[in-house]
């Protein structure tokens, strides 16, 4: 009896030490609290404790609670201040400086609701995120809201867009404007007509500002407008100015330089880069709307957040301030403000492109996996923009790249048709070394045979046979060639890798007008290949990917008189027109 007296009052104690025992949570996420419970995110779960609780939403708590209330809780105050650069280990904040990341930090994603994320979430160099610092002063918790649409961020290339990084460079301010730094605590009144110079010196970057030196180690800012930079030239000698902020920071490579503007004005810069500025004004507004819509999804993908900027200025993003703005252009834009193309209340991958064949292609015709898998984009689709059937054989496919007749909304252009020649000696030599620098840096899409067997070395051809069409997409595009000679094949798959493979800077190229044009690879993967006599002629159609808008198909018909919004629903299927004002991601 004794001995069940002692186990009992032991339970008890053990249970009332259970129930009254404080418990501390670090760093959890406030999300609602009834009048009998509190409902938390711990720890990347969500966590309900006994008791009530009154603070804003997504606040970052510490919490001390036992099983029926809460005792104490201390909110937690946030950075709020842009993340400019991610490491894999720290992340560098613009007023702070580098910060360590916590082991296991937590992302959380503000989209009407909280859920946990990940890190690719975190916009560069946007307002949108709180972060949040643990005891020991590391980064451990991330509450990223919608990103804001208002304002871009545009790596700029060196001359000739050979590199993100500068070694030197020449600006001059045609406004008053200023320098200023947050982490050296430094600001510096700048004269209009000021003659600024940037050098990249080991550790430091020297900047002379009319003949008197200041040295930067971290991040620093010019703002101004109508900022010249006198050290690089661009189409046609064009010199190119920008508005807003030049943002400077510096590398082992060489030094960043960001401009940071509104989407509006980096618009004025991109559309008479990427379309003729004298093209008709519904078809100049199709570029506005495609435009915008392209930014923002590409700021959305973070490509360049290890350098800190949404986009670039070259091809690789958009061409950005190759050529100055004009009045026309500028209407546009102005008359389309704000205007993105959504689908499902997201912003669309507006992919464009120059000129189309007569077909567009599909996104997962041009973009896919080495197995031929890919993400579908419903709204970038094959459709044909012409009266033509999409062919079946081979042979029909010659045909239709040897006729130039064909009605298209792209026949007016020199690049609706296009024929090159290649002697065997010239293309094997010119594989053979397209090969060698394919397997650098897409090597998982060229497959080496040798007597039926796959192997991973590549045997440079001696001289090339054959080359056959083994798949195409719907639309003509070529996806797999097979190369070869008398024992030995290479097969090329993907639109990229099999332009990139018949490299053409010294072939001549002839265009639909009986122009020569010169290319340093295939205008497009829409061809045919005809081998007579010893040598292999490619007929061939379009200019670029193939996929969404063609851009000289928007300017013919925007001289027949269609809408924008007529002609952007031809090149982008069931999409909607959205304000970005309204939009959240």
């Amino acid at each position: 009896m004794k001995k069940i007296y002692i186990i009992s009052i032991l339970f008890v104690s053990i249970l009332i030490l259970f129930l009254f025992y404080p418990r501390n949570i670090k760093m959890c996420v406030f999300i609602e609290s009834s009048n009998k419970n509190t409902q938390i995110y711990y720890k990347g779960k969500i966590k309900t404790i006994n008791g009530h609780i009154s603070y804003p939403k997504y606040s970052v708590l510490d919490i001390s609670y036992n099983f029926f209330k809460i005792n104490h809780v201390k909110i937690n105050s946030p950075l709020v201040e842009r993340i400019m650069m991610k490491n894999n280990n720290s992340y560098e904040l613009e007023m702070t400086g580098n910060v360590n990341l916590n082991k296991k930090p937590y992302y959380y994603s503000i989209d009407g609701d909280i859920s946990k994320t990940d890190e690719t979430h975190i916009i560069i160099g946007n307002y949108s995120t709180y972060s949040y610092l643990d005891k020991k002063g590391d980064l451990a918790v991330f509450i990223i809201y919608p990103f804001q649409f208002t304002d871009m961020r545009i790596g700029l290339s060196n001359e000739n867009y050979k590199s993100f990084y500068h070694q030197n460079e020449n600006i001059i301010l045609e406004e008053d404007g200023y320098l200023y730094s947050y982490l050296n605590n430094v600001y510096i009144n700048i004269n209009k007509g000021s003659n600024i110079l940037i050098e990249k010196q080991k550790e430091l970057l020297n900047v002379t500002i009319n003949n008197k030196n200041y040295y930067f180690k971290n991040r620093f800012y010019i703002k101004s407008n109508n900022i010249k930079i006198n050290s690089i030239k661009r189409n046609y000698d064009y010199i190119p100015k920008y508005n807003g902020v030049l943002e400077f920071s510096n590398n082992k490579k060489g030094f960043l330089m960001i401009n940071e503007t509104t989407i509006e004005d980096y618009l004025k810069k991109v559309v008479p880069s990427e379309m003729f500025a004298t093209s008709p004004l519904e078809s100049l507004k199709c570029q506005a709307i495609a435009a915008r819509t392209y930014a923002i999804s590409d700021a959305l993908k973070s490509r360049y957040a290890y350098v800190g900027f949404f986009v670039d200025d070259s091809t690789f993003s958009q061409v950005y301030n190759n050529s100055p703005e004009t009045e026309k252009v500028n209407q546009a834009i102005s008359s389309t403000e704000g205007i993105i193309m959504t689908y499902k209340n997201k912003p669309i991958d507006a992919k464009y492109y120059s000129c189309s064949c007569g077909f567009g292609a599909s996104f997962s015709d041009i973009w896919f996996n080495p197995d031929f898998s890919s993400t579908s984009n419903p709204y970038l689709s094959n459709t044909s923009y012409s009266d033509e059937d999409f062919p079946k054989e081979e042979e029909s496919w010659l045909s239709f790249y040897k006729s130039s007749n064909i009605k298209a909304y792209d026949s007016d252009s020199p690049y609706f048709r296009w024929n090159l020649e290649y002697t065997s000696l010239d293309l094997t030599d010119i594989i053979n070394k397209s090969i060698e620098e394919l397997l650098t840096f897409k090597k998982d899409y060229v497959l080496i045979k040798n007597k039926s067997k796959l192997k991973s070395k590549f045997k440079k051809f001696k001289n090339i046979d054959s080359i056959d069409i083994i798949k195409r997409g719907k639309s003509g595009n070529v996806e797999e060639i097979s190369i070869k000679d008398k024992d030995y094949s290479v097969t090329i798959i993907s639109d990229s890798a099999i332009r990139y493979c018949f490299k053409c800077t010294d072939i001549p190229i002839y265009l639909k007008n009986n122009k020569i044009f010169k290319f340093s690879s295939l205008p497009s993967s829409f061809f045919s290949i005809e081998n007579k006599n010893n040598k292999f002629v490619f007929y061939g159609g379009g200019f670029g990917h193939g996929v969404g808008m063609s851009q000289y198909g928007a300017i013919n018909l925007g001289e027949k008189g269609l809408t924008a919004d007529e002609i952007l629903n031809i090149y982008y299927k069931n999409i909607e027109f959205t304000n970005i004002n309204t939009m959240t991601n």
